[in-house]
């Protein structure tokens, strides 16, 4: 008993391709909470991370889209409309339903526009559960040549080293320590029909500037491994981040602006400095 236990608290999502009608269905079937009971640290991190929020953050421009398509289009709020910004956003997305996802946009409209506190804060809360979690990036994102090597596998989780676990199938994947594979949301975003979406230039700034200038580190590098950031992977919102991403130097001096006359006044230059590997601010 002990052991069938312990197996039920190891085992982690499955990630199984299907199409789910409640949101409840699909967040459990997308679930990281049990990725915990083997890797706390990381957990940990990434709970303080931006993209356990990933789907509130994209909240207001969700509405607008939404209130776009209903009022521009004059159609019902569909799947591939969602997916064009939850692609990135809430990946997990992509097994809903046409039912789950007009419910989606409900709770949407309810995040941003509902008068009652309450009910404003309960559909904040249902959103919530909708991010980018372990299961988005070691498993829905972890193919980044979709061409050569086919699409992820369910049940199997990719990262840097492959190493078995006796929880879950495990591959070894050099993409996902790589520039591209944060690319694949970092980045000018193409659809499914082909229509792009200028959400962020990120990746192409860094590869058009930094790379093409003969700067060497990748996006994990900073992000992630220098000062030992980990699954934080932090950025504008981290003062710390900024610090090393922006130089800023100052100076005052005080003058007299008639002479014989004393009017206090002052000169003050700033000067800003990008050392980061890419353009700041973007979006």
């Amino acid at each position: 008993m002990r052991w069938l236990l312990l197996f039920f608290l190891l085992v982690p999502p499955a990630a199984a391709r299907a199409e789910f009608a409640s949101l409840d269905e699909l967040v459990r079937a997308y679930d990281a909470e049990s990725c915990k009971a083997c890797h706390p640290t990381i957990y940990e991190e990434w709970t303080s991370s931006y993209h356990a929020r990933s789907g509130l953050n994209s909240l207001g421009v969700l509405r607008e889209f939404i209130e776009a398509v209903e009022r521009d289009w004059q159609r019902e709020f569909r799947k591939e409309d969602l997916m064009r910004c939850m692609d990135c956003h809430a990946p997990q997305l992509k097994d809903a339903s046409e039912s789950l996802v007009r419910e989606v946009a409900r709770l949407v409209v309810a995040a941003t526009d509902d008068k009652d506190a309450a009910g404003k804060e309960a559909a904040r809360k249902s959103l919530a559960r909708l991010n980018v979690n372990c299961v988005s990036c070691h498993n829905l994102k972890a193919a980044v040549e979709k061409n050569l090597q086919g699409a992820p596998q369910p049940g199997v989780y990719y990262g840097p080293t492959g190493k078995p676990s006796p929880a879950h199938g495990t591959a070894r994947s050099s993409a996902i320590t790589s520039s591209p594979f944060c690319g694949q949301c970092h980045s000018l975003y193409t659809a499914a029909d082909r229509e792009t979406a200028f959400c962020t230039s990120l990746y192409e700034s860094y590869q058009d500037h930094y790379r093409a200038n003969g700067g060497l580190e990748s996006c994990q590098d900073c992000h992630m491994r220098a000062k030992g950031r980990g699954h934080r992977m932090p950025g504008r919102h981290d003062l710390d981040a900024v610090r090393d991403g922006i130089t800023l130097e100052a100076s005052a001096v005080g003058i007299r602006l008639h002479p014989g006359r004393w009017v206090p006044a002052a000169v003050v230059s700033i000067s800003l400095g990008n050392r980061a590997g890419h353009r700041i601010p973007d979006g």
